[in-house]
């Protein structure tokens, strides 16, 4: 974090601007998680009823950087001048106008949040940066899964005595692992895709036999 050299009247202001900053409302919906959360636009109209008054303002800019990362600054500005910034550099999981857009709505919306020291609550931008737009498995779901979808012994020796008898490699298992199911080992399989892989090697096995007689 950088600041101007004296930050007395900024940080005197900032005093009375936590005394009277209200909580960030949950006014918007998370639809992966089935929750509500703050959105930018809710902490920067939170935030305004007590910068301006105490003669506060925030800037917010995006830094050059070297086109995988998004940087964004937020500077707490004085009316004497004083000032205090931070940056924040996040990487989108997609490098594309819309990853990018979410990465720099959380960095913005965390960094005006923190600068002024405002309480807010859960969002939704940080799943969309980083890709993760599946909703959390109850404890329940997770444990039903686990029991219900859980392959027997029997049937994996089975799978694996079957792709060493058809000659499938590790790598030719793995492969098939990521593009069938895209997981990346035989332990990850669930009961349903263990057969499933099963059936794959069987028909690999005919289409073996099929070339061999043409």
């Amino acid at each position: 974090m950088l600041s101007s050299p004296e930050i007395d009247k900024l940080a005197t202001a900032l005093v009375e601007v936590q005394k009277e900053m209200e909580v960030a409302p949950k006014e918007s919906d998370n639809p992966f998680f089935k929750s509500k959360y703050a959105d930018l636009a809710t902490i920067w109209k939170t935030a305004q009823k007590v910068l301006p008054k105490n003669g506060l303002a925030v800037i917010q800019t995006m830094e050059p950087s070297d086109g995988s990362t998004v940087n964004v600054t937020t500077r707490l500005v004085h009316k004497s001048g004083q000032w205090t910034e931070g940056t924040i550099t996040m990487v989108p999981k997609k490098n594309d106008p819309q990853g990018i857009g979410s990465c720099v709505t959380y960095a913005r919306r965390y960094s005006l949040s923190a600068i002024v020291g405002m309480v807010t609550d859960e969002d939704d931008d940080g799943n969309h940066a980083s890709g993760n737009t599946s909703p959390p498995a109850s404890q329940h779901t997770a444990n039903t899964q686990s029991t219900h979808d859980k392959p027997s012994e029997k049937q994996v020796k089975y799978m694996h005595a079957l792709s060493k008898q058809k000659g499938v490699t590790p790598d030719l298992a793995k492969a098939q692992l990521k593009k069938q199911f895209n997981k990346n080992s035989s332990k990850e399989l669930t009961k349903s895709e263990v057969q499933q892989f099963i059936t794959w090697l069987n028909n690999l096995q005919d289409e073996v036999e099929t070339g061999t007689d043409g």
